[in-house]
Formats: C-alpha cells, sequence, structure tokens
C-alpha cells in the first residue's frame, strides 16, 4: 500500500488510462531532486508536477467526479481526510521498526489505545451520513475519493491485527 493507491484507484473507476511509475529506492535517489518537494506521490499532469497526497487525491477526485461540488458536502470529505490520516504517523512507526518484539509491542499499544478511537470516530462519521449504508459522504452512486482512502488504509490496519 502505497499514498498513490487511492488515486489508482480513482483512474481505475473513471476508466483513466495512467502511467503508473513506481519507484525503486536506486531510483528514488536519482529522481529525487526532480520532484520539486522532495517526496513522492507526484502527479504529472500535461508537464507539470502536483505533489502532496491530499492535493493530488483532491484533484483528481474534482476532475473526475469522485469530489462534491457542494462547499459543506467538501468540507465533510475533508473532514473524513483528515481523520484517516491520523493513523499516518502511527503506522508509520510500525512499518520502519525492524525489531520485531518491539514491533510487536507497538502494534499492541497502538491496538489498544489509538485505533480504537480513530476507528470510533470513523464509524460516527459513516453513520452520520445515510445511517452508514453506504458512503462517508454523499448519496452519489460513486464512490467519493475519500472512500477510497479509506478502503486503501484499513486493510494495512487489520493485517497488523493479526500478525500479533
Amino acid at each position: 500500500m502505497a499514498r498513490a493507491e487511492p488515486v489508482r484507484y480513482m483512474f481505475e473507476l473513471a476508466g483513466v488510462e495512467y502511467e503508473d511509475n513506481r519507484v525503486s529506492q536506486d531510483q528514488w535517489k536519482e529522481i529525487k531532486a526532480t520532484t520539486g518537494l522532495g517526496q513522492l506521490p507526484v502527479l504529472e499532469v500535461d508537464g507539470k508536477q502536483l505533489p502532496q497526497s491530499a492535493a493530488i487525491y483532491r484533484y483528481v477526485g474534482r476532475v473526475h467526479g469522485f469530489y462534491p461540488s457542494d462547499a459543506c458536502e467538501c468540507a465533510k470529505v475533508d473532514v473524513v481526510t483528515e481523520t484517516v490520516s491520523e493513523f499516518d504517523p502511527d503506522l508509520g512507526k510500525i512499518f520502519i521498526e525492524s525489531d520485531q518484539a518491539k514491533k510487536a509491542d507497538l502494534i499492541k499499544t497502538l491496538s489498544a489505545e489509538k485505533f480504537p478511537k480513530r476507528f470510533s470516530i470513523l464509524e460516527k462519521l459513516l453513520l452520520k451520513n445515510n445511517e452508514g449504508k453506504q458512503w462517508f459522504v454523499g448519496d452519489k452512486s460513486k464512490v467519493a475519493f475519500i472512500d477510497g482512502c479509506a478502503f486503501t488504509y484499513m486493510p494495512e490496519y487489520f493485517t497488523l491485527l493479526i500478525e500479533i
């Protein structure tokens, strides 16, 4: 799973052809300085680079109909986006920890303390919209980009729980 995955989902759902450039560690060393902010993902459109995951999600979502046109609905999407992004620092700690015993302890601690609270918040946000029967925001037949983001991140969490 990577930060570009929700964009890949949106492109696939919209039927958009795209060039999926995945970068190895060796390639990253060579191209890092050319990415503007020195980080990935970067979306290139008409020769211009767009960095930052959430900005890319919103851009692709707007262009391909996965982002609401109503300002209030956009704000709701942003609330869910930020709530999902709160998992990032903790998931990052888990993935970079090389000591398996420390990793297991970290997973147990986060699973007991932080993650349940965040999932509870996400559940409340989901239930606020159509009693949780469809999407986080709106009632369109199309998924909002935030549903793709949540779909991307949640399996990572559950995989970690299975490992402990």
